[in-house]
């Protein structure tokens, strides 16, 4: 099973691909959470079974402690850039909400990244309307990370 960390919950979409992730939790473990906005990170952790010792208050301290297999960061555009650069540094694969960053430049120092670290990264839209459309996009990625295609876990 996959061991995912969600990063933020502030992303305009966010409820459609946490909504779309409660349907794959047979295939993915939601090992810890990372919100700013403390009620944010509190319903977070309440949704996904996390205890309060694996929710975190700052990205950074999570991917010290709890990482996981995939980090899920779905956090606002414009603070995308740092953290998703931080995950693949950690060696940990990456889904994120499209598009994948705010700027051509901002994207090309996260591909940077990813591609330094080896790590793989799928940037997966998710309107409300299309909840089912964002599930199979994510559980398709989730089922190339288990084949190990993507290296090991």
């Amino acid at each position: 099973m996959i061991e995912l960390a969600i990063i933020g919950a502030g992303a305009p979409d966010a409820q459609g691909h946490l909504a779309a992730l409660q349907t794959l939790l047979h295939r993915v473990r939601v090992v810890a959470v990372a919100e700013a906005e403390a009620a944010r990170r509190e319903e977070l952790a309440r949704r996904f079974g996390v205890p309060s010792e694996k929710s975190f208050s700052d990205f950074r301290e999570l991917l010290r402690r709890t990482p996981g297999d995939l980090a899920y960061v779905l956090l606002p555009l414009e603070a995308r850039e740092e953290a998703l650069v931080a995950v693949a540094d950690a060696g940990v694969h990456i889904a994120v909400g499209a598009p994948l960053a705010a700027t051509d430049e901002a994207r090309r120092r996260i591909l940077d990244a990813v591609k330094r670290n080896i790590v793989k990264i799928a940037a997966i839209p998710c309107a409300s309307e299309s909840k089912t459309e964002c599930a199979a996009a994510i559980e398709a990625f989730v089922g190339f990370l288990e084949t190990g295609l993507a290296g090991k876990l």
